[in-house]
């Protein structure tokens, strides 16, 4: 069964390889066309060869995650959130090396159980993008009633982050199991660490 990789730097074409059973990468590399212009990085892509017979090391790590609102269950029902994947420990939100891993939706609960699957959890850091443009919806209709009856919005400009924010996990062991709990309201958003039933 052949897999193929992308390859890429941050602004590079992505180099498509096909690795299989029995075949390892050790280097590819770029060459140009002219001698004039400036040589191009060498990639190189590192791939073990899993023989029949070899041992597999899969993970038993995973992430998860709970949203709770306190502007009601239907403002989180149903968000996106996506996660994207970098290996380097010390990138930031717009570092290069950042791939899309997945997109799922918050279920009627506010949870995902299996953001990152048992199996499928590395080294390195997860960007959780989460929608929260029902937030921010629900943010609008928070009124107070004044003396004379008047009903006057608390958020006439919505929730104070942008509807589509982000949480990055640092992940050392691959074997850890990451619950990530988001608590949001009109002026609010903490995250903390969590347990969930495994």
């Amino acid at each position: 069964m052949l897999r193929r990789l992308m390859v890429g730097r941050c602004g590079a074409p992505a180099v498509s390889v096909a690795v299989g059973a029995g075949i390892a990468a050790s280097s590819l590399s770029r060459s140009t066309h002219s001698q004039q212009s400036t040589p191009a990085p060498s990639l190189a892509i590192s791939a073990t060869s899993h023989l029949p017979g070899s041992k597999l090391k899969i993970s038993s790590g995973e992430i998860s995650t709970h949203v709770i609102s306190k502007l009601g269950k239907a403002s989180v029902d149903g968000a996106k959130v996506s996660v994207s994947y970098n290996a380097d420990l010390s990138a930031g939100a717009r570092s290069c090396g950042w791939r899309l891993l997945r997109e799922a939706a918050l279920s009627t609960n506010g949870g995902i159980d299996d953001l990152v699957p048992v199996g499928e959890l590395q080294r390195g850091l997860y960007l959780l993008e989460f929608d929260f443009s029902g937030v921010d919806e629900a943010a609008r209709k928070v009124y107070r009633k004044e003396a004379e009856g008047v009903y006057v919005p608390l958020n006439s400009t919505g929730f104070f982050l942008a509807p589509r924010s982000s949480i990055t996990l640092k992940i050392e062991d691959p074997d850890s199991l990451n619950h990530l709990v988001l608590s949001v309201g009109d002026k609010e958003l903490t995250a903390r660490p969590g347990v969930r039933a495994h």
